[in-house]
């Protein structure tokens, strides 16, 4: 099964590559043949990447099964999750592109355009197989994507939803897990120290009181996981789920590039059944007889 390629023409969802195929068709002859409760797995990008220019074009990079740039971020991450098309994967990738090359506050624009673009595509995915488990996974400023579709699908079979260093407003976060498409998902945000302070300056620079790279909403389907917390490590080491160290004290990426965290998230994505919400929430979960640096040092 090759991945799926979707560019967001404002908040429109139309086939990359200059295709011809009208949407749904595309979708049904791709969703035809999938198992019965397959997943079906969105996958989409931060900042600075555009599908309209050439060298940051995601679904040459990051988004695509064999990235045609060899750059240090040009992570496959159809591959990582089993979804490539040599892989014979039971599911399919869905790779959104949509332009991120513009100042702070027009990425953010287009973010929520892109966002009911997905959701337009998530609802019409559950009109044709309403059997498939709907997931996502993006980076940074795709959490405002996530978010918004989420709140602006009708009626998705949203199930797994993954943030990678996001980079949205708890608030709005909030708004999404109360609409109707919420009401089976569980969310996992992966948060790291590197990041740190880019989400101090997105903080900053969008005038927010409280972003999911603080915490996330206090609900019974999210889970923050702070891969950088010794105990998280520890818990996910002992799941045969290794982390390798990170080297870098300031990295906004390191979400998706370090070591092992991808055997994490295919199990979280693709095999739920294998890494329930409950297994990771008690992972995230820090024992009460530890307590971190910054504790210690104000005792």
């Amino acid at each position: 099964m090759a991945v799926l390629r979707l560019n967001a023409h404002g908040d429109v969802p139309l086939c990359a590559r200059h295709s011809e195929q009208p949407l749904e068709a595309l979708l049904t002859h791709s969703l035809h043949n999938l198992p019965e409760k397959a997943p079906v797995v969105f996958l989409t990008h931060g900042l600075r990447y555009s599908p309209w220019q050439q060298g940051v074009d995601p679904h040459d990079r990051i988004l695509s099964a064999h990235p045609q740039r060899h750059h240090w971020k040009a992570k496959a991450w159809p591959r990582k999750l089993g979804l490539a098309p040599d892989q014979n994967g039971q599911g399919l990738a869905i790779a959104l592109g949509w332009h991120a090359r513009s100042s702070l506050w027009q990425a953010i624009g287009k973010a929520e355009q892109a966002g009911r673009a997905l959701g337009r595509v998530a609802d019409l995915v559950t009109d044709l197989r309403p059997d498939l488990r709907l997931g996502f996974v993006g980076h940074s400023l795709a959490g405002r994507v996530a978010m918004e579709a989420l709140f602006a699908a009708r009626h998705a079979n949203f199930r797994r939803i993954l943030l990678l260093s996001p980079a949205e407003h708890l608030e709005r976060a909030a708004r999404a897990l109360a609409a109707p498409a919420a009401r089976n998902v569980d969310v996992v945000s992966v948060l790291t120290a590197e990041d740190k302070i880019f989400s101090l300056g997105f903080a900053a620079a969008t005038g927010a009181r409280a972003i999911l790279a603080h915490g996330g909403p206090q609900s019974s389907n999210w889970v923050d996981l702070r891969i950088s917390e010794p105990h998280v490590v520890d818990a996910l080491a002992q799941r045969g789920l290794p982390l390798a160290p990170w080297q870098r004290s300031i990295c906004h990426w390191s979400a998706y590039l370090r070591a092992g965290v991808w055997p994490i998230y295919r199990q979280f994505l693709m095999t739920p059944e294998k890494l329930p919400l409950s297994a990771l929430r008690e992972i995230a979960t820090k024992p009460k007889d530890t307590c971190t640096l910054g504790e210690i040092a104000q005792a």
